[in-house]
């Protein structure tokens, strides 16, 4: 996808029509190449770098909002979606709006562990998500150090 993306480049909105056309088209249960919410991501980054900062808060977070809707084959490209959606609003300082999509997140990884049904990327993707909550609000750092030594002994 990204070397078709690629042959449009300098034009914007022939960008826009490949990723809309794959987002369509691709069914993510079917899909064995690649990580299928990267196609919303890699659509919301476009939207990133070539709009304004009010026109990019409100097109990447509408493809964000369906990107997180999609029934994914697996627990971790979801995880990816929202860590991602995350990420951007952290760029942009929007600390409020990334603590508002973490939250829940939180509650699904902790049922995950507690369930014993982790698998190391979602260890990571939960690492990740608390380190990153750790440069927001410092007593996360203490349930990072938890999660981590958690499946140290899981191992």
């Amino acid at each position: 996808m990204a070397r078709r993306v690629k042959l449009f480049e300098g034009n914007p909105n022939k960008q826009i029509l490949t990723y809309t056309e794959a987002v369509r088209t691709v069914d993510p249960m079917k899909a064995v190449l690649g990580k299928p919410h990267a196609l919303g991501v890699a659509s919301a980054k476009l939207y990133m770098r070539i709009t304004s900062h009010h026109d990019l808060a409100v097109n990447a977070r509408v493809i964000f909002e369906k990107a997180v809707q999609v029934n994914y084959k697996t627990v971790d490209n979801l995880a990816g979606a929202w860590c991602e959606w995350a990420e951007m609003e952290i760029r942009h300082q929007n600390f409020k709006g990334a603590l508002e999509l973490l939250s829940p997140l939180e509650a699904i990884y902790e049922r995950i562990v507690d369930l014993r049904i982790a698998t190391p990327q979602i260890i990571i993707n939960y690492a990740w998500l608390l380190q990153v909550w750790t440069s927001i609000i410092p007593v996360m750092k203490l349930k990072f150090l938890l999660v981590v030594s958690t499946f140290i002994h899981l191992n």
